[in-house]
C-alpha cells in the first residue's frame, strides 16, 4: 500500500514535571493492558528546560535512553531540503573526535544499538542496550547530540548514496505515488517536501549548514530525554549532566517558527504521473486535523472502520466483492501541524476508474449513514484490546512517552485512551465523516501508463500532469 516513502508518520501517544517516582509496574501480559500496567513516567530536570522522563522497570536487563529533539524536516530551509534528515544520518558518523567506525565498534562490543529517526516534526535519537552499559549510551548520546563532527568525507558519502537512491526511486511507482500525493495535497506547505531531501537541496548542503542546524536545534528548551528500564533516575540525570557538560548552560533554543496552516483549495485536484507500469497506483487525500485536535480520535476510528484492516469497508467492497485490487485501505495520518485522511489502492490499469468510483461511493456512504453497531463494536474491541501491545518493549514505551510529550496529550492519556475510544458513538463517527469525507473537495494522485490513463482521469477533477523527476527536484 502506498506510503510517504521519506517520512515516518508516527501515531502520538506523556507527563508533568515534578511527578513522584512510581512504584514498580507489573509487566504487560499477552499485549493486554490494565491501568496499573501502563507506564507512569516520573519527571525530573537535568538542567533548566531539559526534562528527563523515567519509566522504572526494576529487573529488566535492557534499558532504552531516548532523546527527543523538537525539530524535523518540515523546518528545513527552502533551499536546503533534506538538512534535518542528513544531519540525523551523520550524528553517528563522528562525534567528539571519535570516528563513525569507532562509535560502531564501541556499540558492537557490548551488543548495543544507537539509532536516529527523523520525521517532519522531530528527531529521535535512541540507545538500547544492557543496563550495565548505560554509561556508554549516556556518553555517546551526549556526544552525538552536542558534539557531532559532521566529517566532510561522511557528508559526501551520504549525499552520494541519497542521490543514487533517488535515481532508483524513479523506477519505484509506489514511492512516486507517495511523493505525488504529498505534493498534490500539501501544495506549498513544508509537509509536501520529501524529508530525505531533494536533488537541489542535497547538493547545496555544506558541513557549515549541518553545524548551524545542530547548534540551533539541539539546545535546552528543544530537547527532552526519556529512559525506560532498571535505572536510578537521579544517577542517570547526573550522568547526563556530566556528559552534556557546558551545553546544559547554553542559551535556550529560540521558539521554532510555526508551520503555516494548510491552504485548503476548493474543488478536486488530480495529479497524474506517467510511468510505464502494469498497474495504476492511486491515493486520494482529504484535509484532516493535527494530532492534538479533538476530532483526531473519532477520525482515526472512522478510518479504521472504512479501511484500516481486511475487515474494512473498502477491502470488503473493492477486493472481496469486486476483485479490483489486492487491498484498499484508509488511514488518518496526523502530524504536529496538519493531518490528512488517506485512501489508497493499486489496481489493474483497466479498472482504475472503476476503483476510484468505488472509493467515492464508500466515502459518501460513510458520510451519509455512519458505521453500524457491529462495526463500532469490532473497532472498539480491536483498538482497546491491542492498546497494550504498544508498550511491550522498553523501546516501545520510550517512543510512546516521547510522542505523548511532543503532542502534549496530558499526563493521563495512556490510561484514558481506552475509555475515550469506548465512549465514541456511531453518531459522533458519522458526524466527522460527514464533515471530512467530502467528495467535492479532495486531491487525487495517480501513477500509471499515459496511453491507458491519460483520458480517463478528467472526470475526477482538474488534471495536472507531472514527470516523476520533478518530484525529486
Amino acid at each position: 500500500m502506498p506510503r510517504r516513502p521519506f517520512a515516518t508518520l508516527l501515531l502520538a501517544t506523556g507527563l508533568i514535571l515534578g511527578a513522584g517516582f512510581p512504584a514498580p509496574q507489573p509487566a504487560l501480559a499477552g499485549g493486554r493492558a490494565t491501568r496499573d500496567s501502563l507506564p507512569r513516567p516520573a519527571t525530573l530536570a537535568i538542567a533548566p528546560g531539559v526534562p528527563l522522563h523515567v519509566v522504572r522497570r526494576p529487573g529488566m536487563p535492557i534499558v532504552t535512553l531516548l532523546a527527543l529533539v523538537r525539530t524535523g524536516s518540515a523546518q528545513d530551509p527552502a533551499m536546503r531540503v533534506g538538512l534535518a534528515s542528513l544531519a540525523g544520518a551523520l550524528f553517528k558518523r563522528g562525534a567528539a573526535g571519535r570516528s563513525g567506525a569507532e562509535i560502531d565498534e564501541a556499540l558492537d562490543a557490548v551488543g548495543a544499538d544507537m539509532s536516529v529517526e527523523v520525521d517532519d516534526d522531530r528527531i529521535l535519537v535512541r540507545f538500547t542496550g544492557l543496563s550495565e552499559h548505560l554509561a556508554l549510551g549516556t556518553g555517546l548520546l551526549a556526544d552525538i547530540l552536542t558534539r557531532a563532527d559532521f566529517p566532510a568525507a561522511e557528508l559526501e558519502r551520504e549525499r552520494d548514496q541519497r542521490l543514487a537512491a533517488m535515481r532508483s526511486t524513479l523506477d519505484d511507482a509506489n514511492a512516486i505515488a507517495g511523493l505525488a500525493a504529498a505534493r498534490n495535497h500539501f501544495g506549498s506547505h513544508p509537509y509536501a517536501r520529501p524529508g530525505q531531501g531533494t536533488r537541489t537541496g542535497l547538493k547545496a548542503i555544506t558541513t557549515g549548514d549541518l553545524r548551524q542546524f545542530r547548534d540551533g536545534a539541539v539546545r535546552p528548551g528543544n530537547v527532552e530525554f526519556v529512559a525506560v528500564g532498571d535505572v536510578a533516575p537521579e544517577r542517570l540525570a547526573e550522568a547526563l549532566r556530566t556528559g552534556l557538560g557546558t551545553w546544559c548552560a547554553s542559551p535556550r533554543a529560540e521558539t521554532a517558527k510555526p508551520l503555516p496552516p494548510l491552504q485548503v483549495q476548493a474543488g478536486r485536484r488530480v495529479l497524474f504521473v506517467p510511468m510505464p507500469v502494469t498497474q495504476a497506483y492511486i491515493q486520494l487525500d482529504l484535509p484532516s486535523v493535527a494530532r492534538r485536535h479533538p476530532d483526531h480520535l473519532p477520525l482515526a476510528v472512522m478510518a479504521y472502520i472504512l479501511g484500516g484492516s481486511s475487515r474494512g469497508r473498502l477491502y470488503a467492497d473493492i477486493r472481496d466483492k469486486q476483485g479490483l485490487a489486492y487491498g484498499a485501505y484508509a488511514s488518518q495520518q496526523a502530524q504536529a501541524a496538519e493531518g490528512r485522511l488517506v485512501l489508497e489502492l493499486q489496481t489493474k490499469v483497466a479498472s482504475a476508474g472503476k476503483a476510484i468510483d468505488s472509493l467515492l461511493v464508500q466515502m459518501r456512504r460513510m458520510a451519509a449513514e455512519g458505521p453500524t453497531r457491529a462495526e463500532m463494536d469490532a473497532a472498539k474491541d480491536y483498538l482497546t484490546g491491542s492498546w497494550g501491545s504498544r508498550f511491550e518493549s522498553g523501546s516501545d514505551v520510550a517512543g510512546q512517552v516521547a510522542a505523548l510529550r511532543f503532542h502534549d496529550l496530558g499526563e493521563d492519556w495512556f490510561r484514558v485512551y481506552p475509555d475515550r475510544v469506548r465512549a465514541l458513538t456511531a453518531a459522533r463517527i458519522q458526524g466527522v465523516a460527514a464533515q471530512y469525507l467530502r467528495t467535492g473537495r479532495y486531491s487525487l494522485a495517480v501513477v500509471g501508463p499515459e496511453d491507458a490513463l491519460g483520458g480517463e482521469l478528467g472526470r475526477f477533477g482538474t488534471v495536472v500532469r507531472l514527470e516523476a523527476l520533478a518530484l525529486l527536484d
